[in-house]
């Protein structure tokens, strides 16, 4: 990890389609942005702000998601997802998120994300299956 320190953010603009609702996934009838795609934007998010600042070989691996699903989103409206590194301890890093629509905030949050070695992460992975 080259130069980290707290504060580092990344934002973006995010567009919902249909293969991010709540029906796709298996909850048939409720067309809205399901809770699982606003993780997963959280977490791409988290992963972009902070890769420039990563060594050569590093990755981040998300281990941990505390947030509240507050309001639902909708298909085919932009959501604005923010990420921001809260704290580091070691090789975990710490991101306070939130996902707004509009001025409506959907959903907020920590995200914890550890730096690894992508060849070692990989070979533990392999060995485990």
């Amino acid at each position: 990890m080259q130069h980290l320190q707290p504060g580092v953010a990344g934002s973006e603009d995010i567009v919902p389609e249909a293969h991010h609702t709540a029906s796709a996934v298996g909850n048939a009838g409720i067309d809205v942005v399901a809770t699982t795609a606003l993780i997963l934007f959280l977490e791409e998010v988290s992963h972009r702000a902070v890769a420039p600042h990563l060594d050569p070989g590093e990755a981040t691996v998300g281990v941990r998601v505390a947030v509240d699903h507050l309001a639902p989103a909708r298909i085919g409206e932009a959501l604005s997802v923010r990420c921001e590194l809260a704290r580091l301890r070691g090789r975990r890093l710490v991101f306070s998120c939130e996902v707004r629509q509009a001025d409506v905030l959907v959903m907020q949050g920590c995200h914890h994300r550890v730096v690894v070695d992508r060849s070692r992460f990989m070979a533990d992975a392999q060995a485990a299956g």
